[in-house]
């Protein structure tokens, strides 16, 4: 099943987003506002309309840390 592969640095200031699409053999790298969802949905959204698909699969990774699993949960809300 195609797959779009995100993974997030989550900083206070700054979010890292990595971001492997189906094909690629190298993620891309994005910096966002910390905490900033919109920006985050909006980017996932991109990368689906880039691959054609925009209800493709995603799948994120980041390690909890400072920011608990609210992330996971809100990703798992917006379907991404």
């Amino acid at each position: 099943m195609p797959t779009i592969y995100i993974a997030l640095d989550l900083g206070r200031r700054c979010w890292t987003v990595g971001i492997l699409l189906p094909g690629d053999r190298h993620a891309r790298l994005f910096q966002i506002a910390g905490g900033d969802r919109d920006a985050l949905s909006a980017l996932i959204a991109r990368q689906r309309q880039m691959v054609g698909d925009p209800g493709m699969r995603v799948v994120s990774c980041y390690e909890a840390g400072r920011d608990g699993f609210w992330l996971h949960r809100w990703l798992r809300e917006q379907d991404s």
